[in-house]
């Protein structure tokens, strides 16, 4: 076993430069969040969570830090449901070099989270509730490549204006 405590790891990716894995956790109602990969970590899942079970009853004890589990770089409460995520590299959006750029799939759209060093310290959100998400993708161009979640769905081509 290589960790504990992750509910539904649905995507991984690797910090650029630095080797360091990112885990995006997918949560109960309201709770989703990325973890740093550290090998023998404990999440905490189900015993502390930041978000709440689909039927309204607390996570475990309701609690949302214990001691000896290791806390979440960044949540969502609510929740964006994300789908995947990348590090984006790329020349088309320069200012977001290593920023984590991620697919919501409630309610929808592109999130951006900018990176300093270990911290999360700052959100966008792009395409807000226009169209489920599932994937994400950076094109040799540095254009965004974003796969939406549904029966017709498609695959578009994000650039600057």
């Amino acid at each position: 076993i290589w960790a504990l405590g992750l509910r539904n790891p649905f995507k991984f990716d690797v910090q650029p430069g630095t080797g360091r894995l990112f885990i995006n956790d997918v949560g109960e109602a309201r709770w989703a969040e990325i973890n740093d990969g550290i090998a023998g970590a404990n999440y905490g899942w189900p015993v502390v969570s930041y978000g709440q079970n689909y039927n309204g009853s607390p996570v475990g004890d309701g609690v949302a830090h214990r001691d000896g589990m290791t806390e979440p770089v960044y949540f969502w409460d609510p929740v964006i449901a994300p789908g995947g995520f990348v590090f984006y590299e790329g020349a088309m959006f320069p200012d977001w070099q290593g920023d984590v750029i991620a697919a919501s799939l409630n309610p929808g759209g592109i999130v951006r989270l900018k990176l300093d060093g270990d911290s999360v310290v700052g959100e966008a959100r792009y395409l807000y509730a226009t169209a489920r998400f599932r994937d994400i993708a950076i094109d040799r161009d540095g254009a965004i490549l974003a796969v939406t979640d549904a029966d017709d769905g498609q695959l578009l081509r994000i650039t600057p204006r």
